[in-house]
């Protein structure tokens, strides 16, 4: 229906009757209001959908004591904590194929300690004693408890552990169900307080034993005779820099310490070896988002089990062999949120997309009814660019605006899921980066070229293609300056995904949203030029 305009009253210019106006201005308001409504609820509804199947059966609750690692029947045994359900377990790692990790049992204590021999696994905290043997656990009485100990470790085949004390160290031993005083040493001037039992790692080697101390970023070592002792307090050697995570392991070569160095985003593993009474470095490759690692030495060989723990639940377990790392292979996810996140924000968006296509697509249904569809001037007359083409033109034009941005954002969103990856690689993260650093002066670009399209043919990429113009309200090319006012202002009728454009479009007289009005411009079909 194609009504001129100066056949309609003032009071109702741009509406058929006086009932069409009621008719379209209720119903558009009401439908607006449910719209922005819809658009506000929709990324709550979907997180509170989403979030339950990424987060809270995520392995992100569950925190793994690397540090406890020990090698036990061909298989790699740790303590984890699960925060969530509050439970701590024994797990293994199977070295053989297929290689998974399997829950032993629960454990009955925090904060514990694992050495193994022949016969199982000793599980020791300062107040609990228990032993697995593989079927289940057996608990040990404890007739007294140590005091303030150094992590255990096992000597002639018991546990044993330092139990500080301000002037003489006692080395205490588990044998015949309590923990009996066996050896005395001192520690020197280099360990003077209570803390010094935290800083200590004892390696037990028939009657020998190997201390390791940190102090600041410097590792010392200190070989002590049980037979003979030493006899001089203070002859400890520097083995090297260390930082907060460390482990002290030995084997048939000889004496390892493994430690992070920091590096970067990543962390870089580093091993202390003596041999021939000197200590040399070695240097492995970098473990991203490694946080804590532990070692133990394969029997028999000269291998290493090392494993790190990356991102909450996740781990990595390397095999080493001299200089060189064999096998690498990581458990659990490497993101706390897994590979369904990125998927459930392409799916927000899209849906913040479609919202106003949809609103614009009922809207303009109803203006075909209810209002005059056909711009006129003294000279000529043409039909509205209907809302749906408008609304397609602006979601091509969109993309081609935002095209580095959104390419940013797609590799980000794909990086996510697996980031160990993406921190191998100095390139990969830069890219994503790179991309936004363009996107700003591309925008720009794009925004003064699509200004001098419009204000020369009255087309963009978009409008081009759906076969609409921007005219000026003379029905003539509005001139760069119209056209660059016009595109500003989209950041304005942009709001809410460009709800507010289609909203003030819907119910202003000649179909113009705020940019329209303050460039003096109407969008028009050239390629139906009668409804």
């Amino acid at each position: 229906m194609n009504i001129s305009n100066s056949s309609v009253p003032q009071a109702l210019s741009g509406y058929l009757s006086e009932k069409d106006k009621r008719k379209y201005t209720t119903t558009v308001s009401l439908l607006g209001a449910a719209f922005f409504l819809i658009h506000i609820l929709t990324p709550v509804i979907v997180m509170l959908i989403a979030m339950p199947t990424l987060i809270f059966t995520a392995d992100a609750y569950k925190k793994i004591d690397v540090e406890s690692i020990v090698f036990w029947k061909d298989s790699v045994w740790f303590i984890e904590e699960d925060t969530r359900h509050n439970n701590i377990a024994l797990r293994k790692i199977t070295l053989s194929e297929p290689q998974s990790i399997e829950t032993a049992c629960d454990l009955p204590m925090r904060r514990a300690s694992l050495l193994a021999d022949d016969d199982g696994i000793w599980i020791i905290s300062s107040n609990c004693m228990t032993q697995y043997a593989g079927k289940g656990l057996a608990k040990l009485n404890l007739t007294k408890h140590p005091g303030n100990i150094t992590k255990p470790f096992l000597l002639h085949g018991r546990p044993a552990a330092l139990e500080y004390a301000p002037d003489k160290t006692p080395i205490i031993m588990y044998d015949g169900g309590i923990w009996q005083k066996k050896y005395e040493l001192s520690l020197g001037h280099l360990a003077r307080e209570p803390r010094t039992a935290q800083k200590l790692r004892i390696l037990g080697n028939n009657n020998r034993i190997h201390l390791f101390m940190q102090l600041g970023n410097t590792l010392y070592h200190r070989s002590y005779s049980l037979d003979t002792g030493i006899s001089n307090e203070d002859n400890w050697e520097s083995v090297g820099t260390i930082y907060k995570t460390w482990q002290a392991v030995s084997n048939d070569v000889g004496l390892f310490v493994f430690s992070l160095r920091p590096s970067q985003n990543n962390r870089q593993i580093t091993a202390y070896v003596n041999k021939n009474n000197a200590w040399e470095t070695i240097r492995y490759n970098q473990v991203p988002f490694a946080r804590d690692i532990g070692v133990c030495s394969l029997p028999g060989t000269d291998r290493f089990i090392l494993i790190a723990q990356l991102l909450p639940g996740s781990l990595r377990m390397l095999e080493i062999e001299g200089q060189k790392i064999l096998k690498s292979k990581s458990f659990g996810k490497g993101f706390p949120f897994g590979p369904g996140f990125p998927l459930i924000f392409i799916i927000l968006y899209s849906c913040m997309l479609i919202l106003p296509l949809i609103m614009a697509i009922i809207i303009s249904s109803m203006m075909r009814k209810h209002r005059l569809c056909c711009y006129k001037t003294e000279s000529n007359e043409l039909p509205y660019a209907s809302l749906t083409r408008r609304a397609l033109a602006q979601i091509i034009d969109g993309l081609i605006l935002s095209g580095p941005f959104a390419l940013s954002f797609i590799l980000m969103m794909s990086m996510l899921p697996n980031p160990e990856n993406m921190a191998k690689s100095y390139f990969s993260p830069l890219i994503p980066m790179f991309l936004m650093l363009i996107g700003f002066p591309w925008m720009i670009a794009c925004l003064l070229i699509f200004s001098a399209t419009e204000g020369s043919s009255g087309a963009t990429p978009g409008k081009w293609l759906l076969g609409i113009r921007v005219l000026g309200t003379d029905l003539r090319p509005c001139g760069f300056g119209r056209a660059f006012i016009r595109n500003i202002l989209k950041f304005v009728d942009g709001f809410f995904n460009f709800m507010v454009g289609v909203m003030v479009a819907a119910l202003s007289e000649n179909w113009q949203r705020v940019g329209d009005m303050a460039a003096r411009t109407v969008v028009v079909d050239i390629k139906n030029k009668t409804l």
